[in-house]
């Protein structure tokens, strides 16, 4: 079993770690409340310390990406790796996350 965690960074900063796939995305979306609790105006997710992802990374994004436009909340996600950005360039989906290759 594989395991994913939310590290709170301070100031609406957050970081993902470990392995992406259908059971943590489900333990991730249970504790993302920590992300959205303090109304902030901007949040930048760092995904850099991921180590692999199915196409569930990008559904979680873009459940994120939901949930903070439902706050009017700016989010951002950084450090994403090669494999979920080609998934989201496959899927046509790096312009609405308004993803960039780094």
């Amino acid at each position: 079993m594989s395991n994913a965690t939310l590290e709170a960074l301070g100031e609406g900063r957050f970081r993902v770690v470990g392995d992406l796939d259908y059971e943590t995305v489900n333990r991730l979306l249970e504790v993302d409340d920590e992300l959205f609790a303090q109304n902030l105006a901007n949040i930048e997710i760092d995904l850099g310390g991921i180590g692999r992802s199915t196409s569930v990374g990008l559904a979680l994004m873009l459940e994120w990406l939901r949930q903070a436009r439902s706050r009017n909340t700016v989010i951002r996600f950084s450090h994403v790796p090669p494999q979920m950005l080609g998934l989201a360039k496959v899927s046509q989906l790096e312009t609405i996350l308004q993803l960039e290759s780094e």
